[in-house]
């Protein structure tokens, strides 16, 4: 038994895929901040160490001036390469490892037309490089290996990242759909009751009505009390089995994951770990609201993020949550995509549609459109006081 414990353990330890993600989950864990930071001091120490090697003199000192500029390349990048190139062209240092980091930043963090407009600076700027014994054939070659190549890998990787983005985004909107089709379906069925329990317990309590009148009149009234009070238990009986049957009895056993700040924060940062840079203020009596409107807001926000996702893609986006008076209010604004999409997919944006009759439900209002600006707004308004008496 020992023996197959150790064999085990050692299996684990050798080829576990597991690790793998384990620490992907924590280097993701880690502040997206601490993270840019880590890879720019490994970018400057790493590929702008490589261009010290072999150099002195006043070549030196543009090697180490073109690999101190790698960690401007995230807010800058055009720029960062631009100035790399101008360096590599009028002083030809060893600068070709910092001028291809350069170069694939470009390529990932970039628009595309800002992106081949630099492009096509450096192509200029190699075709008229002073270099006297450099053949053309030899500067199309430089331009194609440090900067096209880089270029164009940091282009597919950045395209591969918004597809994986994307499919994950639609596959979380069609679980939405469906467990929206799915509670849809149960308030209809708790309607229906509803409307059974009111033509079934209507007749019992006018009759009680009825026989509350005969003791007005006098009379027998002790055959009468006895037969209110039973015809009052009655119709009690049959109110606490219907409410029975339309109680949610999973909601106070089931955890409301998707309503508390955790699960608040993580959504927040999924968006901004595809790229979307969101700006959030909500408001911290949110977190008291009852669990149905909390739940309601977090699939609001979803949804919202979801279309800023699939029509937007990277925008600047603003969150609002805000109990204001008696009024819950959340407001999801993007601005408008620099190149709108060419087509918008059959269904776009039914989600909303949905969640329109979920906030109409608790006497809420759903409204969104595009604003003069091409701004597009998500606008959602919810009594606080009818929702938290009813519960």
């Amino acid at each position: 038994m020992d023996a197959v414990g150790k064999d085990d353990g050692g299996g684990a330890s050798g080829d576990d895929p597991t690790r793998v993600l384990a620490w992907e989950d924590r280097w993701r864990a880690v502040p997206a901040r601490r993270r840019a930071l880590v890879l720019d001091v490994v970018a400057v120490l790493l590929w702008g160490g490589v261009t010290l090697v072999g150099e002195s003199g006043a070549a030196l000192w543009w090697s180490v001036a073109a690999g101190a500029l790698l960690a401007l390349r995230r807010p800058a990048p055009t720029l960062v390469l631009l100035a790399v190139a101008t360096i590599h062209v009028l002083t030809e240092p060893n600068v070709f490892p910092a001028l291809g980091c350069a170069a694939y930043t470009v390529g990932v963090r970039a628009r595309l037309g800002p992106s081949l407009l630099t492009l096509g600076v450096a192509a200029v700027a190699f075709a008229v490089a002073p270099w006297p014994e450099a053949t053309p054939m030899g500067r199309l070659l430089d331009l194609a290996f440090m900067v096209v190549l880089p270029l164009l890998v940091g282009l597919y990787l950045r395209r591969t990242r918004q597809l994986l983005v994307a499919y994950r985004d639609r596959a979380e909107a069609l679980s939405c759909q469906e467990q929206l089709a799915t509670e849809r379906a149960v308030l209809r069925e708790r309607h229906r009751i509803a409307q059974e329990m009111h033509d079934s317990l209507g007749h019992k309590l006018s009759l009680i009505v009825l026989h509350a009148g005969a003791l007005e009149l006098g009379g027998k009234q002790g055959a009468q009390a006895e037969l209110l009070r039973r015809t009052g238990q009655e119709a009690m009986r049959e109110l606490r089995k219907v409410i029975g049957v339309l109680r949610d009895t999973d909601a106070g056993d089931r955890p409301l994951d998707h309503a508390d700040q955790r699960a608040w924060v993580e959504l927040v940062e999924s968006s901004r770990r595809a790229g979307v840079p969101v700006v959030e203020s909500v408001d911290q009596a949110v977190w008291r609201l009852d669990p149905v409107l909390r739940r309601t807001a977090h699939r609001v926000v979803r949804e919202a993020l979801t279309n800023v996702h699939k029509h937007a893609g990277v925008v600047p986006t603003r969150l609002f949550l805000r109990v204001v008076g008696e009024e819950l209010r959340i407001v999801v604004r993007n601005a408008a995509p620099e190149t709108p999409p060419a087509s918008t997919a059959a269904g776009a944006r039914s989600g909303l549609a949905m969640l329109a009759k979920r906030v109409a439900l608790l006497g809420g209002t759903l409204e969104h459109g595009r604003l003069e600006r091409g701004d597009y707004v998500v606008v959602v308004r919810i009594p606080v006081g009818e929702v938290s008496a009813s519960s």
